[in-house]
């Protein structure tokens, strides 16, 4: 039973530790996704320069409004939930991959074995799969409000 709650407690803490890492880079990091979504769409295209483009919305629009703000929230709650769950749940994932396994390969019922190289790439892709299946809806709001 305490291994139990042990389990949730680091699930919940690598789930809030993993979601407020995407959500810390996002914040930084969103200026550069609407100026490429936003070049991406230009109609004056690839005769600009990408630093001219920017340049031209900084002075039109300024920083803030420009490039911060648009998409900013769900960028943000979208980043938050694809690597929040794909870091967070990588464990946990990962784990009971071994224990399946130990099971499966096991004459006797075995605690949590270790997986090889093949488990834990399952285990990331199920992790990250999960993470992008929530995080997908939030990203195409984000792309029109850009």
């Amino acid at each position: 039973m305490e291994q139990a709650q042990k389990s949730r407690r680091e699930l919940a803490a690598n789930l809030s530790a993993s979601f407020a890492t995407g959500v810390t880079t996002i914040t930084f990091t969103n200026p550069v996704d609407t100026l490429k979504c936003r070049w991406q769409v230009s109609s004056s295209g690839p005769q600009r320069s990408l630093v001219g483009f920017a340049r031209a919305i900084v002075t039109d629009e300024g920083i803030w409004r420009g490039l911060w703000r648009p998409g900013l929230g769900p960028n943000t709650l979208a980043m938050g939930c694809a690597i929040g769950c794909r870091n967070g749940f990588y464990p946990t994932v990962r784990d009971s991959l071994g224990w399946a396994q130990g099971a499966v390969f096991s004459s006797a019922q075995a605690p949590a074995e270790k997986v090889g190289p093949t488990g834990m790439f399952v285990a990331g892709l199920l992790a990250g799969m999960c993470g992008y299946l929530i995080a997908s809806p939030l990203l195409q709001v984000k792309t029109q409000m850009q």
